[in-house]
Parts: C-alpha cells; structure tokens; sequence
C-alpha cells in the first residue's frame, strides 16, 4: 500500500470515528440526555442563527439519521474504490453543516478564548466546533481523492494571477476594515455610535480589548498575505531551525480554512439578523440601530472576508500540491528529490 493510500484510509477512519461519535450524541439526545445544543432559542435568535429552538426529538433524531447516512458512505466508498459518490456525498454533508449549524457565538467565544473568559463556551458553542472538526475531516478525506493534476498555465503558477490574485487582495483588505473601527475606538475615537452604549467600552479593559482585536484583525491580514508570497511557501532565512524550508500546505491551509469558515458564519448570522430586524421579525437592538451604525456596519465585511479567506487558501493549496507534482516529474530519472511532493501534504 502506497503513502496516499494510508494517508487517504486513516482520513476515512477519522470520518468513521467523528459519524460515529454523533450517531451516539444523537441518539443520547432523542432519549433526553445532557448537552443538547438548540435549547437556548433566545441566544440563537440574538446571535442570527438559522436554527433557533427546533424541538428536541426530531432534531435529534434528523442528526442521527445523517451521521448513520455518512457511515453508510463510508463503508460503500471503501467497498468500490472507483466510484466517486461517497465522496461527493460527505462533501454535501459538511456544506450542509457548515452554512446551518454555525453563527456568531463561535466567533465570539473565539475572541473571548485569549482573554480567559470561557463562558461563552456553552453547549451549543462546543457543538459548533465539533461541525466545523467533522466539516474539516470531511474535506480532508474526500481530498483524497481528488489531487489537481498538472498541466494548465495558471495552475504552473506558484503566485496567485488574474482573479485569484484579486480575491486574494480582498483577503488582505477586508480584515483592515474591521481593525479601522476596533482601533479608533481603542484610542477613545468613538465615532458613529451614541455616548449611551459606547460607554461600557471605554474603561481601560474594554480598550486594551479593542485594541487586541485590532491587532488579531491586522495579524490575520498580514499571514494572508503570505497565501501570495515565497515566504509562504519558504520559510524566510530569519527563522530558526526552519530557515529555507518548505512551509507543510496544512500549516497554511488548516489555520486560514478554519478562520474563513467561523467567519463566513459569522457573517450570515449578522446579515440575519440585521435582515430579521428590518423586517420585524425580531426585536430591533440598540446595537442595530442606524445612530449605531459604527458597531454593526464594519461587521458587514465578516462574510465577504470569509468567503475571500476560504477562496485564497483553496487556491495557495492547489498551486502548492501543482507545484510540487511539477517539480516532482521534472526530476530525472534515477535521481530521488529531496523533498517528495506527498511530504508537503503532511
């Protein structure tokens, strides 16, 4: 058995292991267990979700019933090695998980999580992360089996050209925008916002909080912006121990994919939200209002950053596994390359 054969079975047996796992929450939660993650309908509708209060039993017993289905999958994709369906199936799923389960909640308990506050963290937070895992297994097995083959101009490339450079661009851009309003606020530049509901924010906690999100925000522009650089796919001379040497595709790819889906979510639950307040179907906040328009507006460019994160890291990882196939078969025949294209998988 070959290294991608290996590495493609024990993918499958994590999607095994993950389906199992919530076949058994499912069935825990039909009969009544702990830990359910709808029950909080008043958070969920405060935070945009698109899951707000569905009752107990058949939730429990639809999530069951899809964790059973992805078993199914499995156990049929590994039966006929051909075949691609189970693949695309699993693919489906996690699409399906991702764009439902996640909202705001996740980014906040995020932000939260340097700070030492873990009381964001409750149950339907804990099974967010536990989608976004099973959504990241997911794509990695089906990966697997669809490694880009070689050949096409842009995909020699091994900078971002033409609309993938522009999306990348974006990438870079967008979290700035954020980071514009988090700064000035941290330097007591409280703009578009009313003197009533800036003023918890302005004690000296709330502006070294501000100012540490700015600086996530700037951080995660500037690490996107190796997803276009050789340093992101060397390591820069200045590093130890590490000086010169390709950076492993999962080191960029995990981090930026993991990002842009919480802020994709993120993103949705605010345009909900807002969407559900303009239209009266929920109470309208004062976070929401028109004279606060500085706290909700910067928060528009959470979906447009995800999406342009999660499209740039898909694109750095396709150029990265081309670029190393390419160099792989230029090798002459005889001579062993230093650095197989499978090793940068890893």
């Amino acid at each position: 058995m070959t290294e991608s054969k290996t590495r493609a079975k024990y993918w499958w047996w994590m999607v095994t292991g993950w389906s199992s796992a919530y076949l058994l929450l499912g069935i825990v939660w039909i009969l009544g267990g702990p830990g359910y993650p709808f029950e909080d309908a008043s958070a969920a509708r405060t935070s945009g979700a698109l899951l707000v209060g569905p009752p107990r039993e058949p939730t429990s017993a639809v999530i069951a019933c899809l964790a059973f289905a992805v078993l199914v999958a499995v156990v049929l994709g590994r039966q006929s090695s051909r075949s691609s369906w189970p693949s695309r199936f699993v693919m489906g799923v996690a699409i399906l998980l991702v764009l439902t389960v996640p909202d705001a909640r996740l980014l906040v308990a995020l932000i939260n999580l340097p700070l030492g506050n873990l009381a964001p963290f409750s149950a339907a937070v804990w099974h967010q992360v536990w989608i976004l895992l099973g959504a990241f297994l997911f794509w990695r097995a089906s990966a697997t089996r669809a490694t880009p083959r070689p050949g096409r101009v842009f995909e020699s490339q091994e900078r971002p050209t033409g609309r993938q450079r522009r999306i990348w661009i974006a990438a870079m851009a967008l979290p700035l925008v954020y980071a514009g309003r988090q700064l000035a606020w941290a330097a007591g530049l409280h703009f578009g916002v009313t003197d009533e509901f800036i003023e918890p924010y302005t004690a000296a906690g709330a502006r070294i909080t501000e100012a540490a999100l700015a600086a996530a925000a700037i951080l995660g522009a500037l690490l996107t912006a190796g997803l276009g650089q050789r340093w992101g796919t060397r390591f820069p001379r200045w590093t130890p121990f590490l000086a010169g040497r390709s950076v492993p595709v999962l080191l960029a790819v995990i981090p930026g994919l993991t990002i842009a889906v919480i802020l994709s979510a993120a993103g949705l639950s605010i345009y909900r939200g807002l969407l559900a307040m303009a239209f009266g179907l929920t109470p309208v906040e004062p976070s929401a209002t028109m004279e606060n328009w500085a706290v909700w507006m910067p928060t528009l460019s959470w979906l447009p950053w995800g999406v342009t994160l999660g499209l740039a890291t898909l694109s750095y990882r396709r150029r990265r596994i081309i670029a190393a196939s390419q160099r792989q078969h230029a090798q002459p025949r005889g001579v062993t390359p230093r650095e197989p294209a499978e090793a940068q998988l890893r």
